[in-house]
């Protein structure tokens, strides 16, 4: 068990040519991302979940708590700058930003942050949120990511059972409630994923110290059996409530889900630049050995009205 006040850092490169954006960090008052404005703050000495849920994503090693870096905890972009819908850039990110597992049932929370190319950022948020279900159909609900490669073959069956508009944290948020099932029809999953347009944008600048910006898309999702669904759907409200972007937090549920239909984008205009990671001119790749964006989310946008969770508690793996 990790107390409030320990905090650690990160930032290291990895190879294969490109930067990994890193995950975040923990300060004495609470999780800060490492690359855009926002925080989760701790409430009487913890994370904001109820008893039960262990962080996944940090591990305990000799370095102190850090990162995991193992297969499914790393994740690639591709992002088209040009408009030509071919990618001109490869990132290679963390898959979350904090994920729980719950010690008592199947349950799992994540929250995730990524760039898209900026021509998806014209779609309506709607329209995106459908657009996301092909992406968790190929990659599975927790690790989808939107980018400019056309989604892969199905490894799982997703079924859309409503769609409904949120506010998180100021910004627009559509929400999904879908049916996750393997191919062979068995290992159905109940999976709640809410896409927030926070107003981040990821900067680049190449050789050329041309900068080139890219918009940012916030995922948060709850994924759980059908019989336990219900027993911790309300603690990702908890965590939706508890981000904080620019001094600003809080979850408002506008209504009741309804199927999907089109609409009209209710676009922020971006608030934060992240600072830049230096491309390679032929191929829009960072260079080898460059260093990951430095942290630019504020360690003092914690509300004090936050809801009291149980300490902070590491996967020991």
């Amino acid at each position: 068990m990790i107390g409030r006040a320990f905090v650690l850092a990160l930032g290291a490169a990895m190879g294969l040519g490109c930067a990994t954006q890193p995950a975040g960090h923990f300060t004495s008052a609470g999780y800060v991302n490492s690359t855009y404005a926002y925080s989760v703050p701790y409430a009487e000495g913890a994370l904001v979940l109820p008893n039960g849920w262990v962080l996944d994503n940090f591990v305990s090693s000799p370095d102190g708590v850090v990162p995991r870096k193992d297969d499914g905890y790393v994740t690639s972009v591709e992002l088209d700058r040009d408009g030509d819908r071919a990618p001109d850039c490869s990132l290679r990110i963390a898959t979350y930003d904090l994920r729980f597992v719950h010690s008592a049932h199947p349950g799992v929370i994540w929250l995730r942050t990524f760039p898209y190319s900026y021509h998806l950022h014209e779609k309506p948020l709607e329209q995106l949120a459908r657009d996301y279900v092909a992406y968790m159909s190929a990659s599975g609900a927790e690790a989808a990511v939107i980018d400019d490669r056309v989604p892969g073959p199905p490894r799982v069956n997703i079924a859309v059972d409503s769609q409904s508009s949120w506010v998180v944290a100021g910004h627009p948020a559509e929400v999904l409630d879908v049916r996750e099932t393997a191919l062979a029809g068995t290992a159905v999953r109940r999976v709640r994923v809410v896409l927030v347009r926070p107003g981040f944008m990821y900067q680049h600048t190449n050789r050329r110290r041309e900068t080139v910006l890219y918009p940012v898309l916030m995922v948060a999702g709850y994924s759980n059996s059908p019989e336990s669904f219900e027993l911790a759907a309300a603690d990702l409200d908890i965590l939706l409530g508890q981000i904080t972007v620019q001094g600003v937090s809080g979850l408002i549920k506008r209504g009741q889900p309804e199927a999907a239909t089109a609409g009209t984008d209710e676009r922020s205009e971006p608030a934060e630049e992240s600072p830049g990671v230096e491309e390679n001119e032929d191929d829009g790749r960072p260079e080898e050995g460059q260093e990951p964006s430095e942290a630019s989310g504020s360690e003092n946008d914690i509300p004090k009205d936050a809801v009291t969770p149980s300490p902070l508690v590491l996967d020991e793996e």
